[in-house]
């Protein structure tokens, strides 16, 4: 836990580490919102840059444009940072506090709710009635049977009418 806390301070200025608790409850609240999840953390990643470089522009004396370039690079640098650090941090946080991950906390909270789980077990090894459900071939008169007593589905000739030649 150190580490990644060591990380964050050698990389991230210190007076934009309040954007990641700002950042996570703002994506608390598009989940709640019912935003699509695929659009969450493009709205957190363009938020934490757009506050990023609100803050560095306006800390840094542009006098040249090399200090205009440094300015873009730390603005996206740091805004992608610190959106990372809130959309997956939150995530990191529970994990450590509890020691299960966020498909098991899930599981958990839909065991308590009632909600019916898919079956890992049957997912993995599938039986031979759902491995080929849909899947048959049609069975052709007088074809033989098996040792089970199921008949062999025997695969039908296309053959197209005509020479190939009809408009």
């Amino acid at each position: 836990m150190e580490f990644i806390s060591d990380a964050i301070n050698q990389y991230v200025r210190a007076e934009l580490l309040v954007l990641i608790p700002v950042l996570y409850v703002v994506r608390k609240f598009l989940q709640k919102m019912k935003v699509k999840e695929c659009r969450i953390p493009l709205i957190v990643g363009i938020s934490s840059v757009v506050l990023c470089a609100l803050h560095t522009f306006s800390t840094v004396a542009l006098t040249d444009w090399s200090s205009v370039l440094m300015t873009v690079f730390a603005s996206l640098t740091q805004g992608l940072l610190i959106a990372f650090a809130s959309y997956n941090g939150g995530d990191f946080i529970m994990t450590a506090m509890t020691g299960k991950t966020s498909t098991e906390r899930q599981a958990i909270r839909l065991a308590k709710a009632g909600a019916p789980q898919p079956d890992s077990t049957a997912a993995s090894t599938p039986s031979a009635d759902t491995a080929n459900a849909g899947l048959s071939l049609p069975v052709a008169a007088g074809s033989g049977t098996q040792a089970g007593g199921e008949e062999t589905p025997v695969a039908l000739e296309y053959k197209p009418e005509g020479n190939g030649n009809d408009a």
